[in-house]
């Protein structure tokens, strides 16, 4: 039943991030706010099931740093859950290292 709705999930996911990319391609302004949570989304619910590979595809095609190190670190859970710790612990660290980018980046006032 998890399987399941992880999957109607990931299709719903899916299908907002094709409806962002072919605003985009069209040439419309993009809301990249939008697509980055439509493609966490996407990953969340295709780590959920256990198709780690692919989730972190779609991570990597988070724009937003913050966006991204969401996405990273439930994957790391995951893969936590799935017993593959030493897996999980590269992904946290990664998660930690995206983090710390989007920290540097802030202006300062």
């Amino acid at each position: 039943e998890t399987k399941s709705w992880a999957l109607d999930v990931a299709n719903q996911a899916l299908a907002e991030a094709t409806e962002c990319a072919k605003k985009d391609r069209e040439g419309r302004t993009m809301q990249f706010d939008i697509r980055n949570e439509a493609l966490v989304n996407l990953s969340k619910a295709f780590a959920g099931v256990g198709y780690f590979d692919l989730a972190l595809k779609i991570a990597e095609c988070i724009d937003d740093n913050e966006s991204k190190s969401v996405a990273l670190s439930n994957i790391a859970q995951h893969l936590a859950k799935a017993t593959k710790y030493d897996e999980s612990l590269k992904i946290t660290n990664y998660a930690l290292d995206v983090a710390r980018i989007r920290v540097l980046q802030i202006p300062s006032q």
